[in-house]
């Protein structure tokens, strides 16, 4: 599939500082491009070269395969690029459906009686944040400051859509979110990608990246350091070389094995509790309820059943009733 909107070879420097160095990636419709890096990594640049912010000082933007120059947001915009950025662009004393429409509302009347159809602008936010699996809110009069983060990002990303955005650039949703809230901005995520909407979802969270995008550019410097797709085996990757610090020691940390789930100093074996018995040192049975001392088994003798002294005996032995503490 051809890309919609593509970065070549873009270049953007500011008083002899190169913020972004020779950066290439395109976006296709129905995919999620992750793009992960540290602070500073020049992933905030790259947001205003497309959505129109800033222009490059040299490289090329395409957009439907012709090349563009944005002069303005509003340009960006118009060639269906939008962007939700990480503090949502809401207003807490408004309510949803204010919030949904500012500045596109739809009106009733005739001039000089013409004002705002609340109804109509109602139903267009409600019915969009159910596309996207929001159900909760069934009020378009509610105001937007009773909603949670995660439905705050779902209304933002909603009117996006609802208004021609086939390129949705998302800075950093989850970073501000917790666990419950963050995973419903993924699931808003993956419904975008349903729609057909390309999705540059921006992030330094390898989790979040890895549980919804298809393809992934990791940028360090300004420079896209590794370009990969899913299918990619995470663990042949030099974590430590392409991922923040903390990332990668997560994402490190899940292919684990169970056997170093605990520290060395954590784990503790049969066989060293009875080398600590034969050194001298005193330790409890762990079948009697006082100390043993360090010339064996000296508790009194239990009664009836057949048991395993855990500390004394051997794996393979099995000590009745009066032939050892337990």
């Amino acid at each position: 599939m051809a890309p919609v909107v593509e970065l070549r070879g873009v270049t953007k420097e500011f008083a002899g500082v190169r913020a972004v160095n020779e950066l290439s990636l395109s976006l296709s419709l129905g995919e999620v491009l992750c793009l992960l890096g540290e602070n500073g990594a020049g992933k905030s640049t790259v947001i205003k070269l497309l959505t129109g912010v800033q222009t490059p000082t040299r490289g090329e933007i395409f957009v439907d395969g012709k090349q563009v120059h944005f002069g303005s947001p509003r340009e960006a915009r118009e060639h269906g690029i939008a962007c939700v950025y990480q503090e949502v662009g809401t207003f807490p004393l408004m309510s949803v459906a204010r919030n949904f429409v500012v500045g596109a509302e739809p009106v009733k009347g005739r001039w000089p009686f013409r004002r705002i159809d609340m109804n109509k602008a109602s139903d267009m936010a409600i019915s969009e944040l159910r596309k996207l699996g929001i159900r909760r809110v069934t009020d378009g009069h509610r105001l937007v400051g009773s909603l949670s983060g995660g439905e705050r990002q779902a209304l933002a990303i909603g009117r996006a859509i609802h208004f021609g955005a086939r390129v949705l650039v998302l800075d950093e949703p989850t970073a501000a979110l917790g666990v419950r809230e963050s995973a419903g901005v993924l699931r808003l995520i993956k419904a975008a990608r349903a729609h057909g909407v390309a999705v540059l979802f921006i992030t330094h969270n390898a989790y979040h990246a890895m549980e919804t995008g298809d393809r992934f550019v990791v940028l360090r410097h300004g420079e896209a350091l590794a370009t990969f797709r899913r299918e990619v085996i995470w663990h042949s990757l030099p974590y430590s070389a392409v991922l923040p610090a903390a990332s990668a020691k997560a994402v490190a940390s899940r292919s684990q094995p169970a056997l170093f789930s605990k520290a060395p100093w954590q784990r503790t074996s049969h066989s060293s509790t009875r080398a600590a018995l034969s050194s001298g040192s005193s330790t409890r049975c762990a079948l009697s309820s006082t100390a043993a001392p360090s010339s064996g088994c000296s508790g009194s003798p239990r009664t009836s059943t057949t048991r395993r002294c855990k500390v004394c005996a051997p794996a393979s032995t099995s000590t009745s009733a009066g032939q050892c503490c337990g």
